[in-house]
């Protein structure tokens, strides 16, 4: 059975790998503007979701460790687990406004 060779099939795994796909910012004309302030707007809004979702993990958190307490449970380990997921989630907020993404989105 012969199967068929995809279209780029010549290409060099070398020369695959040559091409580069650059973002919106390289040729800034009119729509090229529109698009970077949507994409900085959308870096902004899942921001701010990110941070709401770690206050959501610590509220959470806090509410379980409340509940087993109060029933004779063990806790410790539901904290430990629930404060990691939001120190996370808090780690990846603030990733969304490191200098990298600065750069590659500027104003």
């Amino acid at each position: 059975m012969v199967l068929a060779q995809p279209a780029n099939a010549s290409m060099t795994p070398a020369a695959s790998t040559e091409r580069r796909i650059e973002g919106p910012r390289d040729e800034f004309g009119a729509k090229d503007k529109r698009v970077m302030a949507v994409v900085r707007w959308s870096l902004i809004v899942l921001q701010f979701l990110a941070y709401c979702a770690a206050g959501t993990w610590i509220t959470v958190a806090i509410q379980l460790v409340q509940l087993r307490q109060q029933s004779g449970q063990p806790w410790a380990i539901a904290a430990i687990i629930l404060g990691s997921v939001a120190l996370l989630t808090l780690l990846a907020g603030l990733l969304l406004n490191s200098r990298a993404i600065m750069q590659r989105y500027p104003d």
